[in-house]
């Protein structure tokens, strides 16, 4: 598939999805660890549902280490109102055994001062730490360029063939292409940084991006698309 048809694609997809479901503004005051555990909740949930699910868990136990070794029934029974509360339950208690495995706390806040890719890499090391987790830690409390995709987001692309079956099941579908026409600013902002961070190997993106550095109606938007491409091209 073309690389601007599937662009347009990806983006008709998200504009369907979001006249079911609304934009949720992610609580900017968690530390790291917090809003790890929260992504496990998230993952493939709806919201309202995880944040409701959170909350409990940090008003009915003593800290996370008793979450730790609180058993996987258990935490199901308390996650019940997620889509899959044994997936989720398994996913936060891995996450937590993994941490306390391998640095004796739950602090995670010194990623903050981590390059980019060291944090990365270290989340990804984690036990329980999904592709989601990770973009979703990455974007809201590293600041960094990534975006959480869920099963269903995946599935639908799936079944109207915007991505491979390959790409699905390694969850390694082109996210920025998602955000490059997003109607908010700042997401475009963004998958541009993002894509001429890339360099050359982001080069089917050329199109999409010459276009928004030409046409976007926001000036910022614009000046990030022309200096990824001379990142991308080498110019």
């Amino acid at each position: 598939m073309a690389s601007n048809n599937r662009a347009t694609q990806i983006n008709k997809v998200i504009k369907v999805a979001r006249k079911y479901y609304k934009l949720a503004e992610p609580q900017k005051d968690r530390s790291v660890l917090e809003h790890l555990l929260f992504a496990c909740c998230l993952e493939n949930s709806m919201y309202d549902d995880a944040t409701k699910v959170f909350e409990t868990l940090c008003q009915d136990y003593f800290d996370w280490n008793e979450v730790r070794v609180t058993s996987i029934r258990e935490l199901s029974e308390m996650m019940k109102s997620l889509n899959d509360p044994k997936e989720s339950a398994t996913r936060l208690k891995r996450v937590l055994q993994s941490l306390f495995e391998s640095q004796y706390s739950f602090d995670l806040d010194p990623m903050r001062k981590q390059n980019i890719g060291q944090a990365v890499k270290q989340l990804k090391k984690y036990n329980g730490a999904s592709s989601f987790t990770v973009a979703y830690v990455t974007q809201n409390a590293l600041g960094g360029h990534s975006i959480p995709v869920n099963r269903g987001l995946l599935q639908t692309m799936l079944s109207v063939g915007v991505i491979s079956e390959s790409e699905a099941a390694k969850n390694a579908v082109p996210v920025l292409m998602i955000a490059l026409k997003d109607e908010h600013r700042r997401m475009r902002v963004r998958a541009a940084g993002a894509l001429g961070k890339i360099g050359p190997a982001a080069k089917d993106a050329v199109p999409a991006l010459k276009a928004m550095s030409e046409n976007d109606s926001d000036a910022e938007v614009r000046r990030v698309a022309v200096r990824a491409l001379k990142q991308i091209q080498g110019k």
